[in-house]
């Protein structure tokens, strides 16, 4: 894994509306442990073939009737270079995992959203902490000629203990919080992960964050 100081990345900034793909996040088996392992492994290969993309990604999450159901969805924009073949590629991960509901949706006011992935030096970037972005190194798993084909190499690529522990460390503590609330019914914002000084984690910190302010 590699480390960077968030103010070394050059994160695409802009006020325009950014054109979005809406997956339900409650659609998602529960072995992806959300959108965030999925939308990583589709980007790198990606990034891996265009080393000179730099792009940034703004996620909204909210309630939508959009899958003619209320849903709890995750819609993702794209600022900077390729926005229409990254947004495509993302639809189509999504879509390539059997039961996922996802779209092409609304726009988002970037300001709106939070900053959960960026591609840049032909690595997927995502927030360790409030300062600390971190990338996989590639493997002969995450190179381009392995992209995965279908749910079941997805599957069986998890299937490895730390493809397990990555994924759930990966994922953001408002998906967690909003899973918590819905399994036992509580009402929405009830819920608070806290580190040990009992200050709760901003929404977009991961939960392997969490675990380590533990440890």
């Amino acid at each position: 894994m590699i480390e960077k100081p968030a103010v070394e990345l050059k994160f695409v900034q802009t006020s325009d509306p950014l054109s979005t793909v809406e997956v339900d996040i409650d659609s998602i088996p529960e072995r992806y442990y959300g959108y965030s392992s999925l939308v990583t492994h589709a980007l790198e290969s990606f990034a891996a073939q265009h080393p000179d993309c730099r792009s940034t990604f703004y996620v909204y999450q909210g309630q939508s009737v959009n899958f003619h159901s209320s849903t709890f969805s995750a819609f993702i924009g794209v600022a900077g270079n390729e926005k229409d073949k990254l947004l495509d590629l993302l639809l189509k991960s999504f879509k390539r995992v059997t039961g996922v509901k996802a779209r092409l949706s609304d726009a988002i006011n970037p300001a709106s959203g939070i900053c959960e992935f960026h591609i840049e030096d032909g690595h997927v970037w995502n927030p360790a902490d409030a300062i600390t972005w971190y990338a996989n190194e590639l493997t002969n798993d995450s190179t381009p000629e392995a992209q995965y084909e279908s749910d079941s190499d997805i599957e069986t690529r998890n299937s490895n203990p730390s493809r397990y522990r990555a994924a759930r460390s990966d994922t953001t503590i408002a998906v967690i919080k909003h899973k918590i609330e819905k399994t036992f019914g509580l009402p929405e914002g009830s819920v608070a992960l806290c580190a040990p000084d009992g200050k709760a984690l901003r929404s977009d910190a991961k939960i392997g964050t969490l675990r380590e302010r533990w440890e």
